[in-house]
């Protein structure tokens, strides 16, 4: 990961935009599709990468803060349509929502990634698969 200086939203201007470059990356575990879509609250980037897994970063500093995998099984990848991706979570009060792959809806404490709760969601017999980012 790297990192460049970062400054605050308010002294971004249109006389410096052009000096605007990435302030910091990281490299996923899983060389596979990513389609998500951050979400950022109180300063942690929440976002989920192939297989269901979901990551939790320092938004200010790239640092990895914790990181849930719900240990998806294999055999998963051929219910799916367009590889083992996932498109993001949701987050409230505290809780950050996944749906997983295997068809799990799963809650986990926003501060430490601890597992809460998991449900199964969908019938396992069929061949449902939860790629999309829980919604209202």
């Amino acid at each position: 990961m790297g990192r460049a200086a970062v400054q605050p939203l308010d002294a971004i201007n249109a006389g410096n935009v052009a000096q605007l470059g990435i302030a910091w990356w990281t490299d996923l575990p899983d060389a596979r599709g990513q389609e998500a879509t951050p979400v950022m609250v109180d300063g942690v980037l929440y976002l989920t990468g192939p297989w269901s897994k979901v990551f939790a970063y320092d938004a200010r500093t790239g640092r990895l803060l914790w990181t849930h995998d719900p240990k998806v099984p294999g055999e998963t990848a051929v219910r799916a349509c367009c590889d083992v991706v996932n498109r993001g979570v949701a987050v409230w009060k505290g809780r950050v929502f996944v749906g997983t792959l295997d068809g799990r809806l799963i809650a986990l404490d926003s501060a430490s990634g601890r597992l809460l709760w998991s449900v199964q969601t969908t019938d396992p017999a069929r061949p449902y698969t939860i790629t999309g980012a829980p919604g209202s």
